[in-house]
């Protein structure tokens, strides 16, 4: 155990060398840079920036100059068109940050160091390659503002930039995505991958390669985000009424009848509740195989009974389930949860139950943003996640400092026995902090928080502005208007705002902006995010946390040894040393669970991420090819060799070449001689003569009719066959991971018992599309074929049996 201390020791005090040299190298290139751009001013106004550009372009695209020989004069020159556009000069600290962002890292500047402006300068030196370089945001407000006015600064440079949105056409978003420079949401920049690998025609994409991206508040998207994977769905039959018949017996159970453990956040029957479930379903062995179902439903409606919250992890909006991020607060419009956990929380709020739905496409975070050559990410509070950053993106978390040093005051936190003494000692504090003039803002971990203290506030007839997942349009308003005298602002989790608060007239005077927190979080970072609001730029500012034992991270860190001692109190508050640390040391573990939480999902993902890059990629190869002889040759070998391997033509475990060519015969209607005996290799070679010879003469039928476009047509053949499929698949590797959460091994992990038994579905797979290819193509009517005069019928409609 000591030996493994000091290899710990000894490897994090390597680290901390290293990254104090890059940090010199920072601060040495920020030099130089300032250096260079006084050099340059003379010379750099007005149209001499894009002919700068130009020059710097044909350094790179010409003599194929590398991007590091010209940063010191891009970043200059870079340097110098912020100042022409907004008369802003930028700190040594942002430079630093940027060179950071170039060499593919996390820069953490803290809040109000000016990232935005920060990320002009990388993101103009990589655009230089003309291979795009993608900024990401967490929403589309901050996209479209960044768009257009760090736009300006681009414009002058001579690059192209543009704005993703939701709202718009495929082909608006191809014209957005093909500019030098594209600002976009990170959901957005995921759903358009999956639709990009679902077209049928290879213009209808619209993005290019992934070369280089700046993810904006990176712990927020990379971190928190990478937790619900993206996913296109199609719908499926459902029984709405077996979904509130279990819903009705789960709402009904007494708490001896299942369990919660809120450190892995998932509850589970107890025996009485089995027995309840047994009696009530009228089934004598609920575990049996033939209740798998039920044993879904029922773990469904457990988590959405007793885990997931009304406006906490979701809110009811317009009969529908609109999913709460829970770190930031805000509305995740267009997402679910999967595997019928959305209609267990529908049945459970008794909203209109949608149909469970199929997956036709879904990735990850984790994987979407590792398809990057070139991946970086700026954050104010980013290295308690260092570890994950660098294990699962191989990013670097490096901490910029701080233009001005921070005065902020960060007061110990006050300790309450329950919640209603808590919310009690908060309004004082607020009516206390309001009568002085001093701005408020106040953060709560959830929806029904915010609106908990909103309601005891207007009984006191206090004015305040409330910004949570409910009127989330308002938000770079509202924050923006924070730092004013008087003013009170009730907030959920303030990652991503995007938005500076900034003082008032007078309010330094006053101590600045005051900062409350209604609760500690699972992450320490979502805190200091909060407390970041405060304290900007070297401004005087303080922070200070209210907690209580009711609280969620309280509740789940096991300190109910403090609550005797707490309540024998009342209502008095406490600050303690011992019960900080403890709070410290348990969001530490949760911060851990939550790690390993998304290292499963990660370890289950690269198994399907391994099969959908082989998919996406033989999806392109089709998309792309303009003679498919190749192709259907290829297909053709890989068919006839996997058939030589089934069960089917073996007798005896003995390979029969007459079993082969029966079922040859049979399934493609052949005449081929029945011959026994042959090895292996020579039956394959008669069949694929006589298959090689009906699919030339299939194709020259297609020729001969001259309707359509035969090359078009083959290509259909093939985007059918493996979408329909891939969609198969997915759903076969959906039910294969939830199934084995339930089923137990001896010594054996199950990811790898995953791993095995997924390549076993995906080897099946790919032998089902060779094979439904060729039946396709032999079975096709030529007589049935004017795709042009048929239109948009689908392709599985233009066969005959």
């Amino acid at each position: 155990m000591a030996l493994r201390k000091n290899k710990t020791k000894e490897k994090r005090a390597k680290q901390a060398i290293k990254y104090y040299k890059i940090l010199r190298k920072a601060e040495t290139i920020s030099e130089e840079v300032i250096s260079k751009a006084k050099s340059f001013e003379e010379q750099l106004k007005g149209a001499a920036f894009k002919r700068k550009t130009e020059e710097f372009l044909n350094l790179i695209l010409k003599d194929k100059k590398s991007l590091d020989s010209i940063l010191v004069d891009v970043f200059a020159t870079g340097y110098l068109a912020i100042k022409e556009i907004y008369g802003i000069t930028l700190h040594k600290v942002q430079i630093m940050g940027a060179y950071a962002l170039h060499r593919g890292d996390v820069a953490e500047m803290k809040t109000g160091e000016g990232k935005t402006l920060t990320a002009v300068l990388p993101a103009y030196l990589n655009a230089l390659e003309k291979k795009g370089v993608h900024i990401v945001t967490v929403n589309e407000y901050l996209s479209t503002r960044d768009a257009f006015n760090i736009g300006k600064i681009f414009h002058l440079l001579g690059l192209s930039v543009g704005s993703v949105l939701k709202e718009q056409s495929p082909d608006q978003k191809r014209k957005e995505y093909a500019k030098d420079i594209t600002y976009l949401t990170n959901s957005e920049l995921g759903f358009d991958y999956l639709r990009d690998n679902m077209v049928i025609n290879i213009k209808d994409k619209m993005q290019q390669e992934f070369n280089y991206a700046i993810v904006d508040e990176v712990d927020s998207i990379l971190i928190d985000e990478s937790r619900t994977p993206l996913i296109i769905s199609g719908g499926i039959n459902v029984v709405e009424k077996e979904y509130h018949d279990v819903n009705n017996f789960v709402s009904t159970l007494l708490e001896n009848d299942y369990i919660v453990d809120r450190e892995t956040r998932q509850a589970f029957l107890t025996e009485s509740g089995v027995l309840k479930a047994e009696k009530i379903f009228n089934i004598k062995n609920l575990y049996s195989y033939k209740n798998s179902l039920l044993v879904h439903l029922i773990f469904n409606s457990l988590q959405a009974n007793y885990i997931y919250k009304l406006d906490v992890d979701y809110t009811v909006k317009e009969d529908q389930i609109i999913l709460i991020d829970v770190f930031t607060g805000r509305l995740l419009e267009g997402r679910q949860f999967s595997e019928g956990l959305n209609q267990a929380i529908e049945a459970k709020e008794n909203v209109t139950i949608n149909p469970e739905t199929k997956t036709l496409a879904s990735i990850t975070y984790q994987n979407l943003f590792r398809m990057y050559k070139k991946l970086s990410g700026m954050s104010g509070t980013a290295i308690t996640e260092e570890e994950e950053f660098l294990d699962v993106y191989n990013m670097r978390v490096l901490q910029i400092p701080t233009d001005l040093p921070i005065i902020r005051k960060d007061k110990a936190d006050v300790i309450y026995a329950t919640k209603d003494a808590k919310f009690n000692g908060i309004v004082n504090k607020i009516l206390q902090i309001h009568q002085t003039e001093q701005p408020i803002l106040v953060g709560t971990r959830a929806v029904s928080e915010s609106e908990e203290l909103a309601k005891l506030l207007e009984a006191k007839d206090i004015k305040f502005e409330i910004l949570n997942a409910k009127n989330h349009a308002r938000e770079a308003d509202i924050i923006a208007k924070a730092g004013q005298k008087n003013s009170i602002t009730i907030s959920t989790n303030m990652a991503g705002r995007g938005t500076d608060i900034k003082l008032g007239k007078g309010v330094k005077k006053l101590g600045g902006l005051f900062v409350l927190g209604t609760e500690r979080n699972d992450a320490r970072r979502i805190d200091d995010q909060l407390r970041g609001r405060s304290g900007r730029q070297g401004d005087i500012g303080m922070s200070q946390f209210y907690i209580s034992l009711d609280d969620e991270v309280m509740q789940r860190s096991g300190l109910k040894k403090f609550q005797k001692f707490l309540k024998s109190i009342d209502q008095d508050p406490l600050e303690s040393k011992s019960i900080a640390r403890s709070i410290k040391s348990a969001q530490k573990k949760l911060e851990g669970l939550n790690y390993d939480y998304r290292k499963s999902i990660i370890e289950y993902d690269s198994v399907l991420n391994y099969q959908r890059i082989i998919t996406y990629n033989q999806r392109n190869l089709i998309l792309k090819a303009a003679d498919f002889t190749n192709i259907i040759e290829q297909l053709l070998n890989n068919f006839l060799k996997n058939l030589s391997k089934l069960e089917k033509v073996f007798e005896k475990n003995t390979f029969s070449s007459k079993l082969y060519f029966v079922k040859l015969n049979h399934d493609f209607n052949l005449t081929l001689k029945e011959e026994d005996n042959l090895e292996i290799e020579q039956a394959e070679i008669i069949a694929k003569e006589v298959l090689s010879k009906k699919l030339k003469d299939k194709i020259n039928n297609f020729i001969e009719a001259n309707k359509f476009d035969v090359i078009d047509y083959i290509r259909k053949i093939f985007l059918f066959s493996i979408d329909m499929n891939w969609q198969k698949q997915l759903d076969q590797l959906d039910k294969l991971k939830s199934g084995i959460r339930y089923r137990q091994y001896a010594q054996k992990n199950p990811v790898q018992i995953y791993i095995q038994e997924a390549d076993k579905l995906f080897n099946l797979y790919r032998a089902e599309i060779n094979e439904q290819i060729i039946t396709m193509l032999l079975n096709a009517n030529p007589l049935n074929m004017n795709l042009k005069r048929q239109g948009e019928q689908k392709v599985k409609d233009l066969f005959v049996s």
